[in-house]
Parts: structure tokens; sequence; C-alpha cells
């Protein structure tokens, strides 16, 4: 008993050194105050604004709905009190209810400039009409008498240009004023499915074959993956902003590069933030807080729609898919760097951050819904061309959605959708930019691993030395397994089609290719082959990780152990951008290899796709010993049939 009472006092004091503590004399900035917040000096009430200083000691009132945003900057702590309450601002501030986020040196400079410079301001960005930011930049009017030939053709363009931008801005307005009397109406009720489990494989440990085993040349007709082509081309994300938004590079406006307002903005406008090690920022006004209040659909509802009409973000959305675009952002990493953004501007999975990031993905043109629980949280479900694995989902009207938070509770969803409106793909069409060491363009630092060795024993000189970057490593960790098309044989597609990232390729591409030169198609890929084979440890995922997980190419190359499908995933990327031929993955039950289409016929074990007739040789990067050569699959699947996954076939790379 008694040592049940000291753990139980242990824990208290725990948790208690967990919650911000403030001194006595400790002065605390307000960045936000909304929704009814006072503080009580001799006797009276007065309201809490942005930039007052607040002491611990103060008495301060915050009402039912109201939201008040504090700066700790001698510690660089924001403490945003949701609940309603009274009392010392040192015992609402120590309340485990509130929403603590630790600020970067960088972000706190900004939040303090943006406060003590009244007059900032963040320019509209002009472009064309069918973009999402627009403005006009008035200029003095000339009469037409004064003007020259070149400057009445400009000025009929900007009178069109006003028309078609003030018809735009119209029609963004009733979709936004649609989908927000969506928010008003009844929410339905859903519970979640069942999560589906990653089927379990077979613990079957790589065998290891003397020099002198060769099979026989055999032939064995398969069938490939059902419901798929050959290519992922199409499966790549068609998402577009809203209303098939697409940005119109200034140069094509055919008018003087000087008369166009491009990408300017006020001093101090820019929020910074760190999207897996890459410093960017975007333009949001620290001084223009969201509040929505009581969590109620009518609050959700006005809240949104406010947004919209103010045209308070439209800065930021176009700074988002900019950055997109910049970084070749895949739907993925777009939704992850939204989160990012919205959990640091209004707090970490606060219903603010959920109201703008639904906000933000919504007029980026993807598909979503809002949700709420009956504990007053707020919550965004994306819709996706892919089924997870492991994550409970939600049928709404005519498509699966899942939350971008963990919860399995039955939710009110509202059902509203905008026109045209498209599911999150997973596929990853181009290589994901992130800062690297000594990235001059965004001044990030990188940590990157310990460089490693990897050597063919049957080929000493054949070898690979990559250090890699662990922004990309962390990128890929937050990567969600899934299938396609209702075929669990597809899970593997993403990690295989998903090109090398250029940091990678740029260490090992050209001495790899410089060492093939002159080979065979069949000698090159034999090297290939064995130095997966002999250079890679193989141990399961269950005892490494604690479940079963598949690598990109890029893990592969930088964790010390890998299994049989990380193998064939980096071969298979390997011998498609260094020899330039045509591959598929080979699954057997419990077992992934790959099968290579040579231009001649080579000797062993090969493949014949019965839907096109293509041939592709068996090469188990897997197994083990100096011959294991090209045509040899494990004995054990001898008399098993395979399914063939047939992947993308892409040019050989230039890098």
């Amino acid at each position: 008993m008694k040592t049940n009472r000291i753990s139980s006092i242990l824990i208290m004091l725990a948790v208690f050194m967990c919650m911000p503590t403030l001194a006595s004399s400790q002065q605390l900035t307000v960045a936000y105050a909304g929704g009814g917040v006072t503080r009580t000096l001799k006797g009276k009430k007065l309201p809490v604004r942005t930039n007052d200083r607040l002491s611990s000691s103060d008495f301060v009132t915050i009402e039912y709905g109201g939201k008040l945003d504090l700066l700790d900057v001698k510690n660089s702590k924001r403490i945003i009190l949701k609940s309603p309450g009274a009392g010392k601002l040192s015992v609402l501030a120590s309340s485990d209810k509130n929403n603590v986020v630790t600020l970067t040196k960088s972000y706190m400079a900004y939040i303090q400039k943006q406060l003590t410079n009244k007059g900032l301001f963040s320019k509209q960005r002009q472009c064309d009409f069918a973009t999402v930011t627009r403005s006009v930049q008035v200029e003095e009017e000339k009469s037409d008498k004064d003007l020259t030939f070149e400057e009445r053709i400009e000025k009929k363009y900007r009178e069109f240009y006003e028309r078609t931008n003030k018809k735009f801005y119209a029609f963004r307005d009733e979709c936004n004023r649609k989908y927000a009397d969506f928010l008003r109406r009844a929410w339905i009720p859903t519970k979640p499915s069942e999560p589906v489990s990653i089927p379990k494989k077979r613990d079957i440990h790589p065998l290891e074959l003397k020099p002198d085993t060769m099979h026989a040349d055999t032939a064995y007709v398969l069938q490939t993956i059902k419901g798929l082509e050959a290519t992922i081309k199409g499966l790549e994300s068609t998402a577009k902003p809203i209303d098939g938004i697409k940005e119109i590079k200034p140069e094509e406006l055919k008018i003087k590069d000087n008369n166009i307002l491009l990408f300017e903005y006020g001093a101090n406008a820019k929020m910074p933030f760190n999207y897996f090690g890459t410093e960017l920022s975007v333009s949001l006004d620290e001084t223009k807080r969201l509040n929505i209040g009581e969590l109620t659909r009518n609050n959700v509802a006005d809240a949104f729609e406010r947004i919209s009409k103010e045209r308070m973000l439209d800065n930021l959305l176009m700074d988002c898919l900019e950055i997109k675009e910049k970084y070749n952002l895949c739907d993925w990493g777009y939704l992850q760097m939204l989160n990012i953004i919205c959990n640091q501007f209004c707090g970490d999975e606060t219903n603010e951050s959920a109201l703008l990031m639904g906000y933000l993905y919504s007029q980026s043109g993807y598909k979503l819904k809002y949700a709420m629980d009956d504990k007053h949280n707020l919550y965004v479900l994306v819709a996706t061309k892919h089924s997870f694995y492991d994550k409970p989902r939600y049928w709404v009207v005519d498509d699966w959605y899942y939350p971008t938070n963990d919860v399995k509770d039955v939710l009110e969803i509202c059902p509203g959708n905008f026109a045209n409106e498209q599911g999150l793909s997973l596929f990853i069409p181009k290589p994901q930019i992130f800062a690297d060491n000594g990235d001059e363009a965004t001044g990030s630092a990188t940590l990157l691993v310990e460089e490693r060795t990897i050597t063919s024993k049957k080929y000493p000189d054949f070898q690979i030395k990559v250090k890699s970057n662990k922004n990309i490593l962390d990128f890929y960790d937050t990567y969600p397994c899934s299938y396609i098309n209702y075929d669990p044989y597809t899970m593997w597609l993403i990690y295989a089609e998903t090109p090398m990232n250029d940091y990678i390729k740029s260490q090992i591409y050209p001495e790899l290719k410089e060492k093939l030169a002159g080979l065979s198609d069949y000698d090159k890929v034999s090297r290939i082959l064995n130095l997966l084979q002999t250079g890679l440890v193989y141990e399961y995922d269950d005892s490494i990780w604690g479940m079963d997980r598949a690598f990109f190419p890029e893990e592969t190359l930088s964790y010390k152990y890998c299994d049989c499908e990380d193998h064939a995933i980096l071969f298979t990327r390997l011998v498609r951008d260094l020899v330039g031929l045509e591959c598929s993955l080979v699954y057997y039950p419990g077992h992934m290899a790959a099968a290579v289409r040579f231009n001649e016929e080579q000797p062993g074990v090969y493949y014949i796709d019965k839907e096109t007739g293509k041939h592709f040789t068996v090469c188990d990067p897997t197994i083990k010993g100096l011959g294991c050569p090209i045509g040899t699959p494990m004995d054990i699947y001898n008399e098993t049939t395979p399914m063939l996954i047939p992947l993308e076939y892409p040019v050989p790379s230039g890098n």
C-alpha cells in the first residue's frame, strides 16, 4: 500500500512538472484574445487585447467560447488557453487542458515583429484571374489621348482583367457560401470501420546457394496483378485548386514586367516553419488569428465563410501551392505541410487548426469532410484513392475517408462537397526536394546519416558509398502502408515506383555507371544483383520495427537491416535507372523477388506475362552466396506459382 502511494505521488509530481508554471513576476505577451477575455484591475473588468502584457498574478476571465493565446518569450513557448474560467493567470496557465507549443527562435522573432509593427501589412499578389489570390494593381488613369498604342493595349487588358477577376471572385465566393450552408445543416453520425490489417508474411530466412547451383531453363506463364496496367501513369495526383485553378506565369500575359505586381510583401509578413528539416515560410498575419468559439455547426460555417470572404488567407494559399510545385511535393507531402503550418499557427490539433487545414486543403482541390465528436473536437477527414492498412476509416456518401488525427470514435460528419474535388494519391511522381547539407536556397541545417558502404563480395570493386539525408528518411517514416483498387498485391507499388531522390542519386549513380560502362546487360544486372545479395544484411521487419513495413529505396540504402521486399524494390529501381531494362516484382506466398525483361533470352527460370507475352527472368536479390546467378529462384518456391507485379518502364536516368 505504501509503495502504491509513493508511486501515485511520483506520477502526480511528474504531471505537474510537465505543466507550464509561471513565476510570480513573469510577464507574458498576448498574441491573441478573442471570444470574451478580460482582466480585472482595481475592480474593473478591462478587455484583453493583442500585444498586452499580462503578469502571472493578474486576474483573468475567459468566457465560454473564448480563447487566450500567450507568448512566454523567455522560454520560447506559446500557451493557448481554451477552457473557460476565471482566476490568476498563473493558475489558468497551468491547466493540463491548455495547448503548449515550443517555438523556434526564428518563429518567435517573427511573432514579436508582427505584434510590434502596427503598420505591418502583406500586399496581395497579382497574377492571372484563374489563380486563387487575386488583386489588381490600381494606377493613376490617363486619358486615352495621352497614351501610346502599347499603353492603350495594356489598358484594355487591365479592364478585361478586372471584369474577369470580379467574375472569378463572385464564382468562388458562391462555391464557398454553398459549402458553408452544408456546414450549417445536420451532420451524419458515422461509425468507423474496422482497420484492415497488413497481411502477415511467413518467416522464411534467405537461402545460401552453392556457386555451382544453376536451374535449368524453365518457363512459367503467370497472371499479373488485376486491375492495373503496366505503368502507374494517371495514378498520380489529379487534384487542382478549386475550380481548376492554374497558375499562369507572368511572361505569358504579354505585357511589360514593370506593370505587374509580383509576389511582393510587407516587411516581416512571412511566417517561418520547418518542413522535415527544410526551412520555408508563408504569408500569415500573426495578428489575425482564428477563433471558432463554442464548437457548433453554425460557428464552423461562420468561420469558414469569414476567412473566404475576407481574403485573409489568399496569400497563404498561394504560397502553399507554389511550395508544392517548387519542391515537387506529392499529395501526402502537401497534406503534411498544411498540417505543420496550421498546427504552428493555431496550436497543435486545436479546432482552429482543423478549420484552417480543411479550408486550405479544399481550396487546393482536394476531397475532404469536416467532422466532430461529442468531446467538442473538430477533425478533418480526407478521401484517397488508396486503402490504408491499420487505420480506421469512415464511409460518407460515396467514398472512404481517413481522419488526419488519431481518432476511432463515432463522428458527426458534414456530407458537403465541392465540385471536381479529387482524392489524395499516395504515389510520388517526382523526387521530393528537401534541404541537404549546405543548401543555399533554404539555409537549412541537415542531419546526415553516417556514411554507409555496401560492397559486392563477388565483384569487390563494385560498391555503393552513401550518406543519407535524414530529412528524407523522416518524411518517408510518416508514409502509411496502403493498397489500391482493392488489390492487396499493389501495396508495394508506391515504394517501387517512387523515383530515387536526387541527393542520393548524385552520390552513387555516377560511380556505378562508370563501373557498368562497356558491360553487357546480363553482366550489369549480375553485378547489381550480387551487390544486394551479399552487401545487404537481412532481418525480419518484426524483429527491428515491431511490425511489417516496406522501405523506399533510399531507406534500404540507409538502414542496416532490410528484408526481401526491400531488396527487390531497390534492385528494380537500380536496374531500371542504370541499365534501362523493364522489371517486375515477383510475389510468392511469404516472399518477394524480382524479374528482369532482357532483350535476349537468358539461362534459368523465366516467367511469361500472361497479358503481354513478355518474358521476365527471375532475379532474387535476397538469396545469399557468391554464386546465385540470374535465373535462380529459391528452391522452396520451385512448385509455387508466383504473381507478377509489373513496374513502370522509365528511360534510364541521365544523372
